[in-house]
């Protein structure tokens, strides 16, 4: 299979990406602590971001309507739809990373708590492995077959 091929199918970038996830999880672990690695947390952090947002059934039926008029990939559009996936943790947090991670804003002046990571990542990977596992037990064809294709080709890279 090419790579243009391969680039066109959805799944190849959904796999690509919770990869990216995994190896900025992977670099907080086996890294430095703070400031050393903050580059790690910060790719982490806007990787979880997207599969929040990819996990996610929040929002009216009309605003997911506009998300996928926009070409937003959402996991609905591979499973079965009425999956909910779990992501507390990231709900305790995503104002939080909103304001301090993608944006300089007078609200961070207010901040009553800090951010640290080193307690939260884990919860937010092992909740983020849980949905993940999830959505791949919860595939439809042609998505299945794509996404064991995409998963043998990850693997076989190394």
């Amino acid at each position: 299979m090419t790579k243009e091929v391969r680039r066109e199918r959805p799944l190849h970038h959904v796999v690509h990406d919770f990869s990216e996830l995994q190896s900025a999880y992977r670099e907080i672990v086996l890294s430095h602590r703070p400031s050393l690695n903050r580059h790690c947390f910060y790719s982490f952090i806007a990787h979880y971001r997207k599969f929040a947002n990819f996990f996610s059934n929040a929002g009216s039926r009309t605003e997911r309507e506009k998300r996928r008029q926009r070409g937003e990939m959402h996991a609905s559009t591979f499973t079965a739809k009425g999956m909910r996936y779990d992501l507390r943790e990231w709900r305790k947090w995503d104002h939080h990373m909103n304001t301090h991670f993608f944006h300089l804003n007078m609200a961070r002046t207010k901040n009553t708590r800090e951010w640290y990571g080193h307690e939260e990542v884990p919860r937010m990977m092992a909740e983020m492995e849980t949905a993940w596992t999830h959505f791949a037990a919860n595939l439809r064809e042609p998505w299945l077959t794509e996404y064991k294709d995409e998963m043998s080709l990850r693997v076989s890279a190394g």
